[in-house]
């Protein structure tokens, strides 16, 4: 994207868009504009990243994409109206190469372990907060999920590409264009500093090395700038110390401990990924794809994440908030199987409408490890389940079942079920189509041809994933119904802990305007409902307590607020 600005390529992009579009496009420049102090003639670093909510590197990284060329490294209408078209208008290749581009980080054309985990790290904290410190075996689960072994090839074999890389990994700093797929797309011109270079793709750009030779004694330092980041997100810097990612200045929160011994291992394996390589880790980790392609939504209508309901802490039944369950949980010592991370990376896989509310059905902690009982839980629930176990190994796994658990002496269930693993390495198998072995739910059976427990895929005795009725032992084995691998530790193994989520379609202020009354997903079971983030207003935020009281209220104007006081307890589609 040059800096000068052309007419002819502004009316390119103003006909991708209606006028409406067009109009509220300039509005928003001439806001982010003002707020950048420039007499309405160009944006910064620091607003831009403020606006849409980026944390880490990627921010600067996309600033700097729609800049580069500028010497004054300022992002300019054209500029801003070409990087928003890219998400706007683009074809979905379109998108997936902008996407990629900004992965590469340090613009080598290829992106390698450091980056990868710059990618997590930065969506983690966009997602839950720059203070967000995930552990470190959650990000090195993401990152291996990237460059994994493929278990079909040779042992060793990785799917990423093992081309050989400079020790040092210094690469060149010259501005270089990700083109649009189509050279017919209006917003090509606009989108490309140089139309005659970096037109044949991202796999065919050559990697230099830095024209500044490394000093005796400067630890191979490197540094590259990458547009002007706000003050404490890495100085507005992307540096190499050490073949370490690292940033300039103030330290972002979202990457504190980089270069720790707490960090990840990012020794020099050979190993980096191409545009295709890319597109299979997004394949496998969806959250992934679903973070980049909304780079630039607003937060407040970015895809939602779930609100966990979760179960009564006390022995009252009155409904509490969030905040005040987790402060209890913590003082007595739960932790749920379900964290954030993990709520992340499986919504990443489903539709934004499942992704309102998801009840807790049923915890080994709390009823047991047992399959009468955890049937008594789930089996009258009408909605899609998250099946969430740890091994007593530590590996995290599960599956998201579409169809309720109905005691069946064969397979059922539609191909919108899939498989997920979570620790060691993060990962989402779905439904390859080939066979509608999908869902097992068989109490009772006396026939050995009939195993008696849950399961997902596979056949009788060899499942992608099965828990046995006694719910001590399952086993999860390579599964061609979601070309799936062994999700546990081994093969077969020790259950050290399950829960069961519902999976909502609507929340309960949906279900009062859609006329439905009180009943809810809940009871008075004593776990309060929340309503997500359908929207990104202010009305779908705040505590579990807030958004039930305001809905109890309007229960009240309908006078049904009492009717169910008493009704339904038992019954109730999430009881606890």
């Amino acid at each position: 994207m040059g800096a000068g600005q052309s007419t002819e390529d502004i009316d390119q992009l103003k006909r991708l868009y209606s006028p409406p579009e067009w109009e509220e496009l300039q509005r928003l420049f001439v806001s982010l504009a003002a707020q950048s102090r420039s007499n309405g003639q160009h944006i910064i670093a620091s607003v831009f990243q403020a606006y849409y909510g980026i944390h880490g590197s990627l921010g600067a990284r996309l600033f700097e994409i729609a800049t580069q060329g500028n010497k004054d490294g300022l992002m300019r209408f054209q500029e801003f109206a070409a990087l928003k078209a890219v998400f706007d208008k683009g074809s979905p290749e379109d998108i997936d190469r902008m996407c990629f581009q900004v992965m590469d980080v340090l613009k080598s054309g290829k992106v390698d372990r450091r980056e990868v985990e710059e990618v997590i790290r930065s969506a983690l904290a966009t997602i839950f907060g720059p203070l967000h410190s995930p552990p470190v075996a959650i990000i090195q689960a993401f990152v291996s999920s990237a460059f994994p072994t493929d278990p079909r090839s040779s042992p060793g074999t990785s799917l990423a590409s093992s081309s050989p890389r400079p020790s040092a990994a210094r690469y060149s700093a010259a501005p270089r264009s990700l083109p649009l797929s189509g050279s017919t797309h209006p917003a090509a011109s606009a989108a490309s500093a140089a139309p005659s270079e970096g037109l044949v793709g991202v796999e065919k750009i050559e990697r230099k090395e830095a024209g500044r030779p490394v000093q005796e004694g400067d630890g191979g330092r490197r540094e590259e700038r990458v547009g002007d980041c706000p003050a404490g997100e890495n100085g507005g810097k992307i540096s190499r110390h050490d073949d370490t990612v690292t940033g300039g200045g103030a330290k972002d929160p979202s990457t504190a401990g980089a270069g720790s011994a707490d960090t990840i291992d990012a020794a020099e394996d050979g190993r980096e990924l191409s545009y295709q390589d890319a597109i299979r880790w997004w394949t496998v980790v969806p959250a992934i794809k679903k973070f980049l392609r909304s780079l630039l939504t607003p937060p407040d209508i970015r895809p939602p994440l779930p609100c966990l309901v979760p179960p009564p802490v006390t022995t009252s039944a009155r409904h509490i908030s969030t905040e005040e369950g987790e402060q209890q949980q913590e003082e007595r010592g739960d932790t749920w199987l379900l964290q954030k991370e993990l709520t992340w990376h499986i919504a990443g896989a489903l539709q934004d409408k499942e992704c309102r509310e998801w009840c807790l059905l049923y915890s080994s902690k709390l009823h047991g490890l047992s399959f009468n009982s955890f049937l008594g839980k789930v089996s009258s629930v009408p909605h899609p389940t998250i099946l969430v176990i740890r091994d007593s190994a530590g590996a995290v796994f599960g599956a998201f079942a579409s169809k309720p658990w109905e005691r069946s002496s064969a397979f059922y269930g539609d191909m919108r079920s899939f498989l997920f693993s979570f620790l060691p390495k993060a990962a989402v198998c779905k439904a390859a189509g080939t066979s509608n072995n999908l869902q097992w739910c068989a109490s009772g059976f006396a026939s050995e041809s009939i195993p008696n427990g849950i399961g997902l895929g596979g056949q009788p005795g060899h499942f992608g994933l099965f828990l046995s009725s006694d719910f001590d032992s399952g086993h999860s084995r390579p599964s061609t119904t979601f070309n799936s691998p062994s999700l546990s530790s081994s093969p077969t193994f020790s259950v050290d802990a399950v829960e069961c989520w519902a999976v909502n379609s609507a929340s309960l202020s949906d279900r009062i305007s859609a006329g439905e009354g009180g009943s809810g997903m809940l009871g008075s079971s004593g776990a309060g409902v929340g309503s997500g983030r359908s929207d990104g207003s202010d009305s779908a935020r705040g505590t579990v307590l807030d958004r039930f009281g305001k809905e109890r209220a309007m229960l009240g104007m309908m006078g049904i607020a009492n009717a169910s006081e008493n009704i339904g307890r038992d019954k109730a589609d999430c009881e606890l």
